[in-house]
């Protein structure tokens, strides 16, 4: 057995340890998970709310900790999380839009603070501000496409792990992560015409 070999069947047998603690309600095990896999929760549910990605992986990691006696091992525990978290995303994304159209109903008017606009010399501040519409852009992509760009371009999991998280097949993952990286250069290249301009 090569030393990598070890290295990852030692991490698969400490993982597996901690989702067994994890069932029979050692918290301490369910935190130790979760700090593991937090950032990456984190940067998904940024992909699809911004300012409440902190809370809603919060509220997927509770929701993970009730229910995770029902992990049977059948995928992966990552699959799994992300899983949850992905319907914790959605909820977050339809509660949102309910209550805009509460609103909306009721004639309010929600206002946005705009920034000052003025320029920006400092490149750390311009290099956020790319940084951040590029979020913008991901998170304006349909669902559909988002998913897989999130899950396989910026988590790096695979196109196998992606489909088992959306439950589609393999192929429709490459073909929706195929359109949605167009769509983002075409949505990239179209802001910085606008910015030239």
């Amino acid at each position: 057995m090569t030393r990598g070999a070890r290295e990852s069947s030692a991490e698969e047998a400490r993982l597996v340890l901690l989702i067994e603690r994890s069932q029979d309600g050692d918290v301490a095990a369910f935190e130790s998970l979760a700090a593991e896999f937090s950032p990456q929760i984190r940067r998904f549910a940024r992909g699809f709310v911004d300012s409440e990605a902190d809370d809603v992986a919060q509220e997927a990691l509770i929701k993970a900790f009730r229910t995770v006696r029902s992990y049977r091992f059948d995928a992966s525990f990552r699959t799994w999380l992300f899983r949850i978290v992905r319907n914790a995303c959605i909820d977050a994304v339809r509660r949102r839009k309910s209550h805009r159209r509460k609103q909306h109903a009721l004639g309010e008017e929600v206002g946005v603070a705009n920034a000052s606009g003025g320029p920006r010399p400092d490149r750390e501040l311009l290099e956020r501000e790319r940084h951040e519409q590029l979020w913008r852009l991901i998170r304006a992509l349909p669902h559909r496409f988002r998913t897989p760009l999130i899950l396989c371009d910026i988590e790096g999991l695979s196109y196998q792990e992606a489909a088992a998280i959306e439950r589609i097949p393999v192929g429709t993952v490459r073909s929706r992560l195929a359109r949605a990286r167009r769509k983002l250069r075409e949505e990239l290249a179209q802001a910085g015409e606008s910015n030239d301009e």
